[in-house]
């Protein structure tokens, strides 16, 4: 089963997860929280499983990184709303960590530098093949967590990915 999905936009359920990242307290309403210095704003990631993942760069509350999750009121087989982003019939679950770091983008002159965990257990700037894939979610933040190279500061996060067993090809 395909745990990672894009709900559509202008859906109700689009229109319910930007509702709910606006009532949240830190956004007090304002669904958006453009950053005055930077322009960065609520960028929505992705949903996986019950989950829809927002994250900002820059929140003018808090001058930091932010990465909220909105609890989904429909699943994919609840509603026509949700669609697979990529479907493959025999995927496995894999996860990999991005370890999120910094207090801005540097294209506004910040220093965010995200950056995934390799094959090597190092984070750095790693391609879709030399990205360190885990069987559990505690596995990959473990691995994060040991990472020679971690930075104070930095917020681990783990992502389930469906894996063509074939061909090791995420989804």
């Amino acid at each position: 089963m395909v745990d990672f999905y894009m709900v559509q936009p202008d859906s109700n359920e689009w229109h319910k997860a930007w509702a709910g990242l606006g009532a949240m307290p830190l956004n007090a309403g304002d669904k958006v929280s453009e950053c005055p210095h930077t322009g960065e704003v609520w960028q929505y990631v992705g949903t996986c499983r019950d989950r829809h993942q927002f994250r900002h760069r820059n929140h003018p509350k808090t001058n930091r990184r932010e990465v909220v999750e909105i609890v989904a009121t429909a699943s994919p087989c609840q509603c026509g709303n949700l669609a697979h982003a990529t479907w493959c019939p025999d995927a496995t679950l894999v996860w990999t960590v991005t370890e999120f770091w910094g207090d801005g983008d540097p294209m506004f002159g910040g220093r965010a530098r995200d950056l995934s965990l390799g094959q090597d257990g190092a984070f750095g700037w790693n391609s879709w093949s030399t990205t360190a894939t885990f069987a559990t979610r505690e596995a990959a933040l473990a691995a994060g967590e040991a990472a020679p190279n971690r930075r104070a500061g930095g917020l681990l996060s783990a992502m389930s990915w469906s894996a063509d067993p074939a061909t090791g090809k995420r989804y």
